[in-house]
């Protein structure tokens, strides 16, 4: 049987829906540092309160209180917290899916590593304080979170600062996948299929970036928690499981191996420090 043109095409991707910008909280009450720190998409980080060291104390940038620290997607760094005379660390991070970035080209330079902005503007921080407001409140509609970060795009590229458009590679593909569910036991063969490759082209694309799957999967699993534990109140019981991992003492295990502390760390901060109003 002769097979049609339908036939053969090949099948349609299952990918996740786009993914929103982002925006979170961060305190602690106790120095930390966070160890190789990779960036999966554009970022911003306002200081509120003590300084966010980004990479080494010889040749870093330190972030004082009311500054900038911008970091484009795909550098590595290590990042030290320090609160301030009173206890306290306080910052708003947003992040930049790379789709909004390439809808909002800057005229600006674009940045290859991270760059602080000592002094913003009041429209800027306004409209960071804003689009925070919006993009954490469960309540607003997706167009406003996009619009909001697409308002903080312009008001960086009018100060001369922009992220560079640049299109997903195969690791960022097999990331906003298994970032879509974390806690579902993925496979390689699983996500090959999702996205209409074979397995063994899908191991070459992941070599080829640096990477095995298993070691990619881990590494996206340990950022969620990381995250999770840095703007949210759940309990680690509840976010070891909620990004894949069995126990609570394997992802404290694996946790401290790869950042350099517990996560039981961070929470203590947390549960010491509430949010402001």
């Amino acid at each position: 049987m002769l097979k049609t043109e339908r036939d053969l095409q090949p099948p349609a991707l299952t990918m996740p829906p786009l993914p929103p910008p982002a925006a979170a909280h961060l305190s602690a009450r106790e120095r930390h540092t966070v160890r190789r720190v990779m960036l999966h998409e554009d970022c911003l980080m306002l200081i509120r309160r003590g300084t966010k060291r980004w990479g080494s104390a010889a040749d870093g940038l330190l972030a004082l209180p009311g500054s900038l620290l911008l970091a484009p997607r795909g550098i590595v760094a290590d990042i030290t917290n320090e609160p301030d005379g009173g206890g306290m660390y306080e910052a708003l991070v947003m992040s930049f899916p790379p789709e909004l970035v390439a809808e909002s080209p800057a005229s600006s330079p674009s940045m290859s590593q991270a760059q602080l902005l000592p002094t913003p503007g009041t429209e800027l921080l306004e409209a960071i304080e804003r689009a925070c407001r919006s993009l954490i409140a469960p309540q607003a509609s997706p167009r406003l979170r996009w619009l909001r970060a697409a308002e903080v795009l312009e008001l960086l590229d009018a100060a001369g600062l922009g992220f560079a458009p640049t299109p997903l590679g195969r690791c960022d593909q097999v990331r906003r996948l298994l970032g879509s569910d974390p806690a579902h036991p993925w496979s390689l063969p699983e996500v090959a299929a999702r996205l209409a490759l074979g397995e063994s082209t899908l191991r070459r694309h992941l070599a080829r970036e640096g990477w095995n799957f298993t070691a990619l999967l881990r590494e996206l699993r340990l950022a969620q928690g990381l995250a999770l534990l840095q703007g949210s109140t759940r309990p680690i019981t509840r976010i070891a499981l909620d990004v894949g991992f069995q126990s609570p003492s394997r992802f404290s295990r694996a946790f401290a191996e790869r950042f350099g502390f517990l996560p039981s760390v961070l929470r203590r901060e947390e549960a010491a420090s509430a949010p402001p109003t």
